[in-house]
């Protein structure tokens, strides 16, 4: 694949991200999901919440894209791509429950290691970490 392949892999989540948000940013306004200001608050006017629906959803037109115009880069890793999506949708869940009626930090910690564990037990690896 050339250079021109991989910039629109990455521009069709990108345009997905930039025009799903403001529906989803509707839909926060009318479900009331937005940011309550507190003494730790330093936004003036309402702040939405769920934007990570618009990302989550631009992350599977990623993997979409990906496949559909270059299949055998995934194919070999199918089993690993599907626990990506289990386990990212794991995490999306938690973050809507958050949003909606709040969590304390010992929920999101649990369910945040059980899913980094199921992640690791599904051979996800670090292998390095490159810091320029």
């Amino acid at each position: 694949m050339d250079i021109a392949n991989y910039f629109f892999i990455f521009m069709i989540p990108s345009i997905a991200v930039y025009l799903l948000t403001p529906f989803v940013r509707y839909i926060a306004l009318q479900l009331k999901a937005t940011d309550k200001k507190n003494h730790r608050k330093i936004h003036n006017k309402v702040i939405t919440n769920l934007g990570g629906i618009s990302i989550y959803v631009g992350f599977l037109f990623g993997l979409m894209t990906l496949y559909v115009f270059n299949p055998s880069l995934l194919e070999p890793h199918i089993f690993h791509v599907r626990s990506l999506i289990v386990c990212s949708s794991m995490i999306l869940l938690l973050g809507i429950y958050d949003d909606l009626q709040g969590s304390n930090a010992y929920i999101k910690f649990i369910v945040q290691s059980v899913v980094s564990l199921l992640l690791i037990k599904s051979g996800f690896i670090i292998g390095r970490i490159f810091i320029p």
